[in-house]
């Protein structure tokens, strides 16, 4: 429900509706701080090999390659996965903040109103209007004769 907020924010423009998933993001990615941390304080402790055959991963295609890698490596392996999609996890939050941002600026410049006022005296500096150009310049010069075969 919160991408259709996002999404409907981001098309109406209006920024209040983008909160909600920005703010579930901002916990999924504290939440996975918190794995990982906790994933390092167990790691000295934990047989990764173990755990796959366990869990029944070791059928899946592929995965007797992964059984022939050495312990540690394979410890390093997955510790760097979950490091790098903590890395796009922040960076996604980056862009809808960013998102947000720019959606909350289109609002504030769209409503807002430019007044100018010239007073008297740079009043002369200017050019004349568009009008007032056209008036002077039709009366100086004459029309162009009419078009005949």
């Amino acid at each position: 429900m919160s991408v259709v907020a996002l999404l409907y924010g981001v098309i109406k423009t209006r920024p209040s509706f983008m909160i909600p998933f920005f703010c579930l993001h901002v916990f999924l990615f504290c939440l996975s701080c918190l794995s990982l941390v906790s994933y390092f304080t167990y790691a000295p402790h934990f047989n990764i090999k173990l755990w796959i055959e366990d869990s029944g991963l070791n059928k899946l295609p592929g995965m007797e390659h992964v059984m022939e890698i050495d312990s540690d490596y394979l410890m390093f392996i997955v510790i760097t996965t979950l490091i790098l999609a903590l890395c796009l996890k922040a960076y996604l939050i980056g862009m809808i903040w960013a998102c947000y941002k720019y959606v909350q600026q289109a609002v504030i410049a769209r409503s807002m109103t430019r007044e100018y006022q010239v007073d008297p005296d740079t009043e002369m500096l200017l050019p004349p209007r568009y009008e007032d150009a056209i008036k002077i310049e039709g009366a100086t010069q004459p029309s162009p004769p009419p078009y005949t075969q």
